[in-house]
């Protein structure tokens, strides 16, 4: 028992290093309103003061260090101009600590690099804008917490370039939007569609096909017409495999006769995500869509809009999904090319 003992002592009484990953982002919080959190040179409340924050003070943190009872955060000094751009160390029980802000990444060029969160000394972060210009979604990496520095909007702007990022702005709009939409199964579905044309997945295309009725599909802007194929699940991988050529009505301008196969027919129907930068819900016409026997209807929009084009109200195309509820899921029922036409 006193061995144990004695081997504890140097974990309680010396500057062992906190094997937890350390946060990013701290807030001084918690001191009292007439006081400030002190900067110190080493991870003790006696040695020598370099400064002091406020409380509401925004932080960087390098790494921390538990010292006996204590918790220590070094803070990073390049980002925090705003007090003298001073560097040391604070007593952690005095931060609220978080890890969603800009970062740098070791080994890259500035880039308005996001991060989100992170866990088990990975830390997820946002690398990329998808979508121009509504961002329609964000390319993420799980990047080691080692390769990070925390940042600001400066400090994280890309290098030669002006200005500041406001990166992390869209991103949080984003993700406000998106939380709004998580609730609706039926537009998860109609996404998840989407991912699946554009990647041309067999497998996930006739999962997310309705089992019972199948799915229509137009080369027309609107349901309804004679020439809608229906295709079962079953029919559907038969004719994506036979490559058979089909006939799906006339062109609206000069009447030519419109012949493809299956697997062309979705190439024709794909949108990379990344550059669906319109989304919009349906009303309850559905561009005509027969809704006998189906009971409660949803319908979706997903446009790509050129947005550097002189002509944006013509120059886009987009895709139309039809969904239908069967036994507590949803699944699509219809699907059509969207696109100007004269």
């Amino acid at each position: 028992m006193k061995k144990r003992l004695l081997s504890l002592l140097p974990l309680l009484w010396t500057g062992a290093v906190y094997a937890a990953t350390p946060a990013l982002f701290g807030t001084v919080t918690h001191v009292a309103a007439d006081d400030t959190l002190s900067v110190r040179a080493q991870p003790d409340y006696r040695s020598r003061k370099l400064g002091a924050f406020p409380n509401g003070a925004h932080v960087y943190i390098d790494r921390c260090r538990r010292v006996r009872r204590s918790r220590w955060c070094h803070i990073h000094p390049d980002t925090l101009m705003d007090y003298g751009g001073v560097a040391g160390w604070v007593n952690a029980k005095f931060l609220r600590e978080s890890n969603h802000g800009y970062v740098q990444i070791a080994g890259r060029t500035n880039g308005c690099y996001v991060s989100l969160k992170c866990k088990d000394a990975q830390c997820l972060v946002v690398t990329r804008l998808l979508g121009d210009p509504t961002v329609t979604g964000l390319h993420t990496e799980w990047i080691a917490r080692s390769q990070l520095t925390a940042a600001n909007n400066f400090s994280a702007q890309r290098e030669g370039e002006e200005g500041y990022c406001v990166t992390l702005n869209y991103v949080d709009d984003y993700r406000k939007k998106k939380q709004k939409t998580h609730h609706d199964p039926a537009y998860e579905v109609a996404t998840k569609m989407t991912h699946a044309l554009s990647n041309k997945t067999l497998t996930t295309l006739l999962s997310l096909i309705h089992p019972l009725q199948g799915i229509r599909l137009s080369e027309m802007v609107r349901f309804g017409s004679k020439d809608d194929k229906i295709f079962t699940r079953k029919l559907f991988e038969t004719y994506w495999k036979n490559h058979q050529q089909l006939d799906w009505g006339h062109t609206y301008g000069r009447g030519d006769l419109i012949r493809k196969d299956l697997w062309h027919y979705v190439d024709s129907l794909s949108i990379n995500s990344g550059s669906i930068n319109k989304i919009e819900k349906l009303d309850k016409r559905l561009r005509g869509f027969p809704a006998q026997g189906l009971g409660t209807l949803r319908g979706y929009s997903f446009r790509h809009t050129n947005p550097r084009s002189g002509t944006r109200d013509y120059d886009w195309r987009g895709i139309v999904i039809i969904l239908a509820p069967h036994q507590g899921h949803w699944y699509v029922v219809g699907m059509l090319r969207d696109r100007w036409t004269i």
